[in-house]
């Protein structure tokens, strides 16, 4: 099996372990963990649509999780 193969295994685990999330904050981590796993393995698999997919919901997943941010 090739590198590339195992990036793209970890960001569909990351994308399975969404689904087990019980906190929303840790759903939004795990999302951007899978965005930038997919990102990665778009690139390196020359794969545009995933690479544009995955670049257009980083900053999604950020701005969700800065408005869940904990109050100080």
């Amino acid at each position: 099996m090739r590198w590339i193969d195992l990036l793209g295994f970890a960001a569909a685990a990351a994308v399975l372990a969404r689904f087990c999330m019980n906190s929303i904050r840790h759903l939004r981590l795990a999302s951007l963990a899978s965005n930038v796993l997919f990102v990665l393995y778009g690139v390196s698999a020359h794969l545009y649509p995933v690479v544009i997919l995955h670049l257009i919901l980083v900053p999604i997943n950020l701005q969700k999780l800065y408005r869940i941010r904990p109050e100080a």
